[in-house]
């Protein structure tokens, strides 16, 4: 996976809705699969979670300014949680067999990481 899926999936923090650029790259994750699994399970997943991490994290700074809530912990631990927890998301629905459809899973991605922000920031994130 390259930064920029990863940044799309990074802007799950702060969309509304599942984006079209999330179904896509879910699409083309799922469409390479046993690559996907490869980079999920080999010696580059440290490295796939530490730039998701530092993307989330600029999207919870960015939500941070703009809420009447402070944070519950330090960004940086959220955002590496979050992290762990997108991957894990797509490890698992990577694993379901074919009736997992890739709306399904941008939905359950994005609804996953936004009840994240709520419970990070209150209803304010």
């Amino acid at each position: 996976m390259d930064p920029g899926l990863l940044a799309v999936f990074a802007a799950a923090v702060a969309n509304c809705t599942p984006s079209d650029a999330l179904l896509d790259v879910l699409t083309h994750v799922r469409a390479q699969r046993a690559l996907a699994s490869a980079l999920l399970h080999g010696s580059t997943h440290a490295i796939l979670i530490r730039v998701l991490a530092l993307k989330l994290e600029r999207q919870l700074a960015a939500l941070a300014r703009h809420s009447t809530a402070p944070p519950i912990a330090p960004l940086a631990f959220l955002a590496l949680l979050l992290a762990h927890a997108q991957l894990g998301a797509i490890d698992a629905w990577l694993s379901c067999d074919d009736r997992c459809d890739v709306q399904m899973a941008a939905r359950v991605l994005h609804a996953t990481t936004r009840a994240s922000v709520v419970a990070v920031f209150g209803s304010s994130g």
